[in-house]
């Protein structure tokens, strides 16, 4: 449960009365016998209960440790009071009981604190173990839960008296280091309450009362109301009634904050409530509510600080589970605001080309925004504005995606980074890409080789790019051996280029073999691409050569000369052989 934020101012208030105060109660007996010390109870709006009173119990005697005596109660009850304990007798050890401010529910309580005092109408609020400041109070809490008044035992005491003294002596055991004599007649009893309490062990501290406004903080705009805020308790009361109240600030009934409610007004179980400042500059605006709500045993109560020469009382535990006035606080954190606006400007002959591109919004109130520009967006502004910045707040935007890549490049000015956010004002922060194409080069190689390199004809090349170039590469008829190379520049990168040969050079006299190495060719950057064009040329063989026969080609003729007169040296000596005969 929130604590009263009346409770620290009281006491500082407190603490400066108390010299004229006419009583010390630290010095006095924790019995809780009526008395008042001569000052005048005052119930205060931190008040949850109020003291009314004594229950069952009766008077013990014993001994309690010095402060700082190092006595550990786990160690189990001594079976007299220890040597150098004082020696204290109480005249009342048992139920005290307290009335809840609003129900008028009687509640039971113990004694955790023997050595303060409290009386009838001292007032008390709802605090924390810790609060309390008091040892052991889980053993505490078991005897509260195994013990009376929530159950008979110990049910060999004879009468409630002695059974809430037993339990009395016992918490004080855990609380204080009190024991009680050998001859107290409650003594067996609290002994066997310590023994047992001891081997079960402590229980965990149980949850507050359940009075509830949910949420407990927040923070927001000071011209925009902040909820809701939902006032619940758990009590099954249909027409229960809460009462709100705020302190620097307004309740409203709407989001809108067009419905006002007024300050002490009561409200139904489950009311949602708005906030807004009365400074337009902000500031913190707390929201109170009492109502009554269920309240667990083994909470303790501790005094409020509001009755003018008291300086503290004596810390109670509940006993049993009530239905209590409880008291449960919120705050609302209202800051003046204002926005800011982060513009992204694309610009350069590639805008359009780049990829995605990614600003981050870093803020030191904890913001942290991405803003993504999507790929291709034409050059123009993209302006995004981020509103209800807390004045002061300081923003640095960075760019950790540009959209550059192998083929665009980008150039980066950021103006107005970091940025402070000043009250009811945009402030402007621009960062501006200028995208370029990327450029390189391609080099066609022309290579001429071969035993008929020169006697070829024109020889053409093609170069086609998938960015739209075409253009043709003419090598000369009858260029001799060697390489011919043209560069083609500003190409962007990542172009594709293919390298035919339309023309080649060959003819019925010239044979050409062709090779081409490194088409197509991918533009890079700072490198340039490379395609090599090699023909071969060769004069092609004659299907009539003699070489065949293993003759020479200029031995024709003679021999054909030859074989002819031979022929006809044959001819003439046959007729002359005829004309012979026939003589």
């Amino acid at each position: 449960m929130a604590r009263s934020t009346a409770r620290t101012p009281v006491r500082a208030l407190m603490v400066m009365l108390v010299g004229a105060a006419v009583v010390v109660l630290s010095a006095m007996p924790a019995q809780a016998t009526p008395g008042p010390p001569g000052a005048t109870p005052r119930v205060g709006p931190n008040t949850d209960i109020v003291m009314s009173g004594t229950g069952p119990g009766q008077g013990v005697t014993g001994g309690i440790a010095p402060i700082g005596s190092g006595f550990d109660p786990s160690a189990g009850y001594p079976a007299d009071v220890p040597a150098g304990f004082e020696p204290l007798n109480e005249g009342f050890a048992g139920v005290i009981h307290a009335q809840s401010v609003t129900s008028g529910e009687t509640l039971n309580m113990f004694c955790i604190d023997i050595r303060t005092l409290t009386y009838p109408g001292l007032g008390y609020e709802n605090g924390t173990w810790d609060e309390s400041n008091v040892p052991n109070v889980g053993y505490i809490a078991r005897i509260l839960d195994e013990y009376y008044p929530n159950t008979g035992e110990p049910a060999d005491a004879p009468n409630d008296n002695a059974r809430a003294a037993a339990v009395q002596a016992a918490i004080w055991f855990f609380s204080d280091n009190y024991v009680l004599s050998s001859t107290d007649p409650v003594r067996p009893f609290t002994a066997a309450i310590v023994a047992t309490v001891l081997a079960a062990g402590p229980l965990p501290e149980p949850s507050p009362p359940n009075l509830v406004i949910d949420p407990t903080t927040a923070a927001g705009p000071s011209d925009t109301p902040l909820g809701p805020y939902t006032v619940t308790s758990d009590t099954t009361d249909p027409d229960l009634q809460i009462t709100v109240r705020t302190a620097g600030g307004t309740m409203y009934a709407d989001a809108g904050g067009t419905i006002p409610i007024a300050d002490g007004s009561a409200v139904p179980n489950n009311t949602q409530i708005w906030l807004l400042p009365n400074a337009v500059t902000g500031g913190t605006v707390t929201m109170t509510a009492r109502g009554v709500a269920t309240v667990p045993s083994g909470n303790v109560y501790l005094y409020d600080g509001n009755t003018t020469g008291v300086n503290d009382a004596q810390r109670l535990i509940l006993a049993q589970d009530a239905e209590v006035s409880t008291l449960t606080s919120a705050t609302a954190d209202f800051f003046q605001v204002g926005s800011l606006q982060v513009t992204k400007t694309i610009s350069g002959s590639a805008a359009g080309d780049q990829g995605a591109v990614m600003l981050h919004v870093s803020c030191d109130n904890g913001l942290e925004q991405d803003i993504t520009i999507a790929a291709n967006t034409p050059a123009g502004d993209t302006t995004t504005t981020i509103d209800d910045l807390p004045v002061g707040t300081v923003c640095t935007v960075t760019e950790p995606q540009d959209g550059s890549s192998a083929s665009v490049s980008v150039t980066t000015t950021v103006a107005g980074s970091p940025a402070t956010i000043t009250a009811d004002q945009i402030t402007d922060v621009t960062v501006t890409n200028t995208y370029e194409t990327v450029l390189s080069s391609l080099q066609v190689t022309k290579t001429i080789s071969g035993s008929a390199a020169g006697d070829q004809g024109a020889v053409m090349l093609h170069v086609s790019c998938d960015n739209g170039l075409e253009q043709d590469i003419t090598i000369a008829a009858n260029t001799p051996a060697g390489d011919t190379t043209t560069t083609i520049d500003d190409l962007p990168v990542g172009t594709v280029c293919t390298v035919t040969e339309p023309q080649d050079g060959s003819s019925a006299s010239v044979s050409v073999t062709t090779t081409v190495a490194g088409s197509p060719a991918t533009v890079t950057a700072d490198q340039v691409a490379v395609v090599t064009v090699t023909n071969t040329f060769d004069s092609p063989s004659d299907p009539g050569d003699l070489a065949a026969t293993g003759l020479p080609t200029n031995f024709g003729v003679p021999l054909f000369v030859g074989v002819t007169l031979l022929g006809l040296g044959v001819a003439i000596e046959s007729a002359k052989r005829r004309r012979h005969r026939a003589n």
